[in-house]
């Protein structure tokens, strides 16, 4: 997806950097892993991402104390031929981070989290919500360093199902995702939104009101995959079918 990446470069995350900026500080967190995790030093090659399709190649010039000051030596912009909308049902916390790492990895546009009849997870307060959120960010900006994806995930907050339909009701290719229904055509363009249920599944009523919504139901076999599985099943055809 990003041929011009390799596994032995080394990403940093800059989210003010752009394409007309020729040298950077790297600060905080990502300058202690450059500095005491990496252990990198002047002269040395990075590679940076500002999280909106840009990807720079760096040379560290000086690394004082708290900071390394670093030379742009060009950029590389990845245009984003198709968006991917997950709307994934609340599961459990490992599962849930699992699915954010899977999406950012294979290059879902956005995430939003959707508390279903069967959620086992609620989020009731604004506190524990933007916690969650600020977890669910940091699980995406290390998978996007890992994968070198250009574009980080745009998790939104969490809203109840009857919203989220309404949220998404103008959008064209929507998909949920369903036991027993018909196999996924290959052939869809354009951006994709596909909802995938908690552990217990959606309701029949939910089925039933996506349906009504627009939502074309889909399968990938007769086997009950786990929700973090299916979501990924599901990134992942949609977004290399062509």
């Amino acid at each position: 997806m990003f041929n011009i990446l390799t596994m032995d470069k080394h990403y940093f995350y800059i989210p003010e950097l752009n394409e007309h900026n020729q040298e950077t500080l790297l600060q905080g967190e990502e300058f202690c892993h450059l500095n005491r995790v990496l252990r990198l030093a002047g002269h040395d090659v990075v590679y940076l991402l500002n999280g909106k399709g840009f990807i720079f190649k760096g040379e560290i010039k000086h690394i004082k104390k708290e900071y390394a000051e670093i030379k742009i030596l060009k950029n590389t912009f990845i245009k984003k031929v198709k968006k991917i909308i997950l709307l994934q049902a609340l599961i459990k916390k490992d599962a849930m981070e699992l699915v954010i790492e899977k999406a950012q990895e294979l290059g879902v546009y956005s995430l939003q989290p959707v508390v279903a009849e069967r959620s086992v997870v609620r989020i009731k307060d604004k506190d524990r919500a933007e916690k969650r959120l600020s977890r669910w960010d940091k699980v995406a900006v290390k998978a996007m360093k890992q994968s070198g994806n250009p574009y980080l995930l745009e998790i939104e907050s969490p809203l109840d199902f009857n919203v989220v339909l309404d949220k998404y009701k103008q959008k064209k290719e929507k998909f949920i995702c369903k036991i027993g229904e018909k196999d996924v055509s290959k052939n869809i363009e354009g951006d994709v939104v596909i909802l995938v249920g908690p552990e217990g599944d959606f309701t029949k009523e939910e089925y039933q009101l996506a349906e009504g919504s627009g939502f074309k139901s889909i399968s990938f076999g007769t086997a009950r995959l786990r929700s973090e599985t299916a979501a990924t099943v599901a990134i992942a055809l949609f977004n290399y079918s062509t």
